[in-house]
């Protein structure tokens, strides 16, 4: 049993990570929020401050990392470079497997 996270689970730290194993395979699962394209500037920029701040909320934190999770908090423009990181990433792993895309 490993994990595919760059470090330990705070939650199992018994459990090594693949690398920790021999195997350089670092991947999870992200979350992010996004609007609908055109929202007015006003909403958006008070729904992402509601989110910052409850991010930012200790007891929240807590909460997520206690489901296992690895709480990493991005802002809007990290995040925006992360994904778009994360989309050329794919893009590579199937161009080098060859993995026919319809």
């Amino acid at each position: 049993m490993a994990v595919a996270a760059r470090n330990r689970l705070k939650p199992y730290p018994q459990v090594p990570t693949f690398k920790e194993k021999g195997l350089d395979v670092v991947f999870s699962a992200w979350y992010g929020i996004a609007g609908p394209k055109g929202m007015p500037r006003d909403v958006a920029g008070r729904i992402k401050e509601a989110i910052y701040k409850a991010l930012h909320d200790p007891q929240v934190i807590q909460g997520i990392e206690g489901l296992g999770f690895r709480f990493e908090f991005r802002n809007s423009e990290d995040f925006t470079s992360f994904v778009g990181e994360f989309d050329n990433l794919v893009k590579k792993i199937v161009e080098e497997a060859k993995i026919a895309v319809e």
